[in-house]
């Protein structure tokens, strides 16, 4: 349900240090910093007021809009918070203490309201000032655990007595905090030639704080459904399952089928010289053809995917590789591969017994796989 992602990398660092995230290329851990007390004092008088309810604004800047939200916090979990940029866009949150709707262009969600204020995660990303402002007014205490901040001392800002506190680590970030009430007042990010500023204001608290956390969405918004998981993946075909027969050609244009070769233990690898796992595992089959070929096992590499060309340069630059070589006509549902035997990653290679039944299956195939595989043939009477 967002409206805006803002991808300003001093944003994005900063907005991470804000909500208590560790920085992308953190060195070794160091022990937590003593927490500066202007720090401390706003965590209390954030996190510990009954009722909260201010104005976080921000004005048009460069290609942003301008921004204006209402906030509203009560304990144990109720919230409100109303955004509207500059651009017409406009999203709402309640928490009403039972449930946790959001909306915006007429869609909304609807959960079970968490049972701490602090524990609400709104999906609240609309613009820059809604973005920065809700972590700092839902979960004070993530901000306080950030390694690094510094109070910069005393600075009057909108004609209110603060601290200036800088984010170290998340750019030109700072955080300016009331002396005498705690309260967030102001924070600014700089990003080059550009800089933001977002106001905190109007606050009201105790019983002069906004308490109406009844508002509905819309009655012509409609529930969001999120979109249906892709399919999972088809599963291999069961152990013990007969393996379904074919024919397909070989690279030198022979016709093969599997049943043609009942009486042997088959060992069939689909690979495609686009997917490098699969023609790095042909060395390790072909050690296994070596050793086996004359002991009752048939290597069959069903090629699938592959332009004809491409299988052409590549068998051409690989001579070494001896076993048979079989081409899939296509990658549909019809086709050997993703069709009959439920190939979904390359390589996939199953065994097969001599009375043709699925013995073993692998997806993924290297050299450390060979101890596993020639105990698997064992069992089925090749040695």
């Amino acid at each position: 349900m967002s409206l805006m992602i803002v991808k300003s990398p001093v944003f994005l660092l900063a907005a991470a240090l804000i909500t208590g995230a560790a920085p992308a290329m953190a060195a070794a851990p160091t022990p937590p910093a003593k927490v500066p007390p202007i720090v401390q004092k706003y965590v209390d008088a954030v996190g510990n007021a009954k009722a909260i309810s201010l104005t976080v604004s921000m004005a048009s800047t460069g290609a942003l809009p301008s921004e204006k939200s209402r906030y509203a916090l009560a304990q144990p979990n109720l919230a409100l918070v109303s955004c509207h940029l500059g651009n017409g866009s406009e999203a709402t949150l309640v928490s009403d203490g039972k449930n946790l709707w959001q909306w915006s262009n007429k869609k909304y969600t609807k959960y079970e309201a968490p049972p701490k204020t602090s524990d609400i995660r709104p999906d609240l990303h609309f613009g820059l000032a809604t973005t920065v402002a809700t972590p700092i007014l839902f979960n004070p205490k993530a901000v306080a655990a950030v390694n690094g901040l510094v109070d910069m001392g005393a600075e009057t800002v909108n004609g209110v007595a603060t601290h200036k506190v800088k984010v170290t680590g998340g750019g030109d970030a700072y955080l300016w905090i009331a002396t005498d009430t705690g309260f967030p007042v102001q924070v600014t990010l700089a990003d080059g030639a550009n800089s933001y500023k977002i106001a905190f204001s109007d606050y009201k608290t105790g019983d002069k704080a906004d308490k109406d956390f009844s508002a509905r969405p819309p009655k012509d918004a409609t529930l969001f459904t999120p979109p249906p998981p892709p399919p999972a993946p088809p599963i291999l075909l069961p152990v013990g399952t007969p393996a379904p027969d074919f024919t397909l050609q070989t690279t030198a244009g022979k016709s093969v089928s599997l049943s043609s070769l009942r009486g042997k233990v088959v060992l069939l690898n689909f690979w495609s010289s686009a997917v490098e796992p699969s023609t790095t595992a042909l060395a390790s089959i072909q050690k296994l053809y070596d050793k086996f070929q004359g002991k009752g096992l048939a290597v069959l590499s069903v090629n699938t995917l592959d332009k004809p060309e491409d299988r052409a340069a590549f068998l051409k630059s690989h001579p070494e590789l001896t076993s048979t070589f079989l081409i899939d006509p296509s990658d549909t549902t019809d086709s050997v591969a993703g069709g009959k035997y439920k190939v979904a990653a390359l390589p996939t290679i199953y065994l097969i017994s001599k009375d043709g039944a699925i013995a073993a299956r692998y997806i993924g195939f290297d050299e450390s796989h060979l101890p596993e595989v020639i105990a698997d043939l064992a069992k089925l009477g090749v040695k």
